[in-house]
C-alpha cells in the first residue's frame, strides 16, 4: 500500500517537470497563448487644495475673522504693554520720595501684575489659535467629504494633489466640483472664542 502510494506521488511530481519540457514531436502539437487579461482600469482624480480654498467662502469668512481677531489681540497687547509701562515711570518718578522697600514693594507688585498680564495674554492668543485651527479643521474635514463622494460618484479609485502630479493624462480634475460643492454645504463657518 506505502508503495502504491509513493508511486503516485513520484508520478504526481513528474508531471510538471514533464510539461515544462520542450515538445519533441514538433510545433504543431504546442497549444495556443492564453489571452492577455487585460490591466483593470484605474481613474485618477486630481484636486488642486490651494484653489478651492481661495474659493471657499468659508475659508474666506474664517482668514477675516482670524485678521480681524488678530487686530483686536495687538490692540489689546499694545494697550496692556502700555499701562505696564506707564506704571513703571510712575514708581521711577516716585522713587527719590520713597523708601528702599516701599520702592522695591513697588516694582515687586508691578513684575506680578506684569508676569499675571503675560499669563492672560498667552491664554487668550492659545484660545483664539485653538478656535481657529478646529474651525479650520472643519473646512478641510468637509473638503474630505467632498471629495471622497466626487471620487466615487465619478468611479475614481486615486485622489492626489495637483502639485503632487508631475504628468497628468486622462485624469478628471475634480477641483471646480469640490469647489463648488464646498461652498453648497459650508457656504460659512462660525468661529467660538470665549470673551476676553
Amino acid at each position: 500500500m506505502r508503495l502504491l502510494v509513493l508511486a503516485a506521488l513520484v508520478a504526481a511530481a513528474s508531471l510538471p517537470a514533464a510539461a515544462q519540457q520542450p515538445n519533441r514531436a514538433g510545433p504543431s502539437n504546442r497549444s495556443a497563448p492564453a489571452p492577455a487579461v487585460p490591466a483593470p482600469v484605474f481613474n485618477v482624480g486630481i484636486v488642486d487644495i490651494a484653489a478651492i480654498l481661495r474659493q471657499s467662502t468659508a475659508a474666506q469668512a474664517l482668514q477675516r475673522q482670524m485678521q480681524i481677531e488678530q487686530e483686536k489681540y495687538q490692540v489689546l497687547t499694545d494697550q496692556q504693554q502700555r499701562t505696564l509701562q506707564a506704571e513703571e515711570e510712575a514708581i521711577e518718578r516716585q522713587r527719590a520720595s520713597l523708601s528702599a522697600e516701599v520702592y522695591t514693594q513697588k516694582r515687586r507688585e508691578l513684575q506680578e501684575r506684569v508676569n499675571r498680564t503675560t499669563t492672560e495674554l498667552r491664554l487668550r492668543r492659545r484660545q483664539i489659535d485653538e478656535a481657529f485651527t478646529q474651525a479650520s479643521g472643519e473646512i478641510n474635514r468637509t473638503l474630505l467629504n467632498v471629495i471622497e463622494e466626487l471620487a466615487r460618484d465619478q468611479n475614481v479609485q486615486l485622489v492626489v494633489r495637483r502639485e503632487a502630479v508631475l504628468y497628468q493624462q486622462a485624469v478628471f480634475d475634480l477641483t471646480e466640483a469640490a469647489g463648488e460643492s464646498l461652498n453648497q454645504r459650508l457656504p460659512s463657518i462660525s468661529v467660538s472664542l470665549p470673551e476676553p
